[in-house]
C-alpha cells in the first residue's frame, strides 16, 4: 500500500517488520518483494527471495509459491533463459517443495511443471511419474491432464522416451510375472 503512495521507504520498513514478527510467512517476504522490485531493485529483490529460501516453513505451498516469485524475478516464463545459478535456486526451492509434498499429486505435478517451464524436461518426468501415482483429490480430470502433458513431454523430446517408457514396461513385466506365479501355482495345485 505504501509503495503505491510512493512513499517506499514507509513501505519497506512495514514490509520488514512483517518479516520480523512472521518469517515463515510468504506473504510477508513478498511485500518486501514487491517494494524492492517497484523501486527497480532486482538484486534486493533477489536477496529476499534467498531470505525467504531459508525459512523452516514445513508447507510445500509456501515453497511452490516461493519458486514461483523465482520464476517471476528471473522472467521465467519470457523466453529469456535463466542462469545456471538462478536454475540452482529455484531447483532446490522447488525440490523442497516435492519432497514436503511427496503424498501430494499436485504438488508433484507442478514441480514437474517447473521442470518443464524452466526447459529441464529430463528433470520433470520423475514428478509427473510421482504425481500418477499418488491419489487425486475430486474427480480423475487432473490425473488424465496429466498423462497427457507427459505424452506431450515425450514427444516432444526422443531422449524422454527411454526414461518413461523404461520404469513402465518393468512394471508391465512385474505384473506378468505375478500373473504367471499364480498360473503356475494353481497349475502345480491341481496336480498334486
Amino acid at each position: 500500500l505504501y509503495s503505491k503512495l510512493k512513499k517506499p521507504d514507509l513501505a519497506l520498513k512495514y514490509a520488514e517488520q512483517g518479516v520480523k514478527v512472521a518469517p515463515d510467512e510468504l506473504a510477508t517476504h513478498a511485500a518486501v518483494l514487491e517494494v524492492h522490485t517497484t523501486a527497480g531493485q532486482p538484486q534486493k529483490a533477489e536477496q529476499t527471495l534467498d531470505r525467504a529460501a531459508k525459512s523452516n516453513a514445513v508447507d510445500p505451498k509456501y515453497w511452490l509459491q516461493l519458486g514461483d516469485l523465482y520464476g517471476q524475478l528471473y522472467g521465467l516464463k519470457t523466453d529469456r533463459q535463466a542462469t545456471a545459478d538462478e536454475l540452482k535456486k529455484m531447483n532446490a526451492v522447488y525440490r523442497k517443495a516435492a519432497e514436503l509434498g511427496k503424498r501430494d499429486a499436485t504438488v508433484q505435478a507442478r514441480v514437474g511443471d517447473y521442470f518443464i517451464l524452466s526447459r529441464q524436461l529430463k528433470e520433470s518426468v520423475p514428478y509427473f511419474q510421482a504425481a500418477l501415482q499418488l491419489p487425486w483429490n475430486g474427480d480423475d480430470s487432473g490425473r488424465h491432464d496429466l498423462r497427457d502433458k507427459l505424452a506431450r513431454r515425450v514427444s516432444y523430446c526422443p531422449a524422454l522416451r527411454f526414461e518413461v517408457a523404461l520404469p513402465a514396461a518393468a512394471q508391465a513385466v512385474g505384473k506378468m510375472r505375478e500373473m504367471l506365479q499364480a498360473v503356475a501355482q494353481r497349475f502345480a495345485g491341481m496336480h498334486e
